[in-house]
């Protein structure tokens, strides 16, 4: 299938419903079909190899805009030329925050009943 997907086949649900299998087998042989009720477009069915490559897409995308915003950020840029951590705290001064200088977690004692 194609990188952008396109909706090649506009189906009404009463027709959807008459003959289901058809459909399906058109989707799993990549065309993407819109069901609609009315004039309102409710469905978009595209195959699952499809389905999956728009997700992983999309989770890039985002991950993308994410690093553009940290790097717009002038906070952001520089901690990273002073070589200190762009979210959270450092390791050594969150366990100092806690309380846990060693690297051993303090263990929890049993609550007495």
């Amino acid at each position: 299938m194609s990188p952008n997907i396109a909706v090649d086949k506009v189906v009404q649900v009463s027709d959807f419903k008459r003959n289901p299998g058809r459909f399906l087998e058109e989707v799993r042989a990549g065309t993407p079909i819109t069901i609609t009720q009315g004039r309102r477009a409710d469905t978009i069915l595209v195959p699952r190899e499809e389905w999956a490559r728009l997700l992983t897409r999309l989770r890039e995308l985002e991950d993308e805009l994410e690093t553009q915003e940290l790097l717009a950020d002038p906070v952001v840029i520089k901690r990273l030329v002073a070589g200190l951590p762009v979210r959270g705290i450092p390791l050594q001064e969150a366990r100092t925050q806690l309380g846990a200088g060693s690297r051993r977690p303090a263990r929890r004692r049993a609550a007495k009943r």
